[in-house]
């Protein structure tokens, strides 16, 4: 590949460190390289991340209708609790009479 752009950048201690631990031989090389897989790896990484968003927003869809069923069973519970409690008083009544 013809290379016709000549640039010079300054990074930190921390970019070189990762451009060097890089595959490919000499600064430039590396940093091309880390450039490029970059690249390729991109699209792959996004879809990924689309794929973990779907999931995660069926995740809070289940998460929601489990939750309306155990208010509703709350609900239904506190109900028959009140119903059993009146069902006792009205028991004690009519022993009492």
């Amino acid at each position: 590949m013809k290379k016709n752009n000549l640039k010079s950048v300054r990074i930190s201690d921390e970019v070189l460190s990762v451009v060097e631990s890089y595959q490919g031989e000499g600064f430039n090389q590396k940093f091309e390289n880390l450039v490029i897989d970059f690249k390729k790896s991109r699209s792959e990484r996004e879809a990924y991340l689309a794929q973990l968003d779907e999931t995660i927003a069926c995740r809070k869809s289940e998460l929601k209708s489990l939750l309306d069923k155990i208010s509703k069973s709350r609900m239904a519970f506190d109900f028959l609790n009140a119903a059993n409690s009146m069902k006792l008083k009205i028991d004690e009544f009519r022993k009492a009479i």
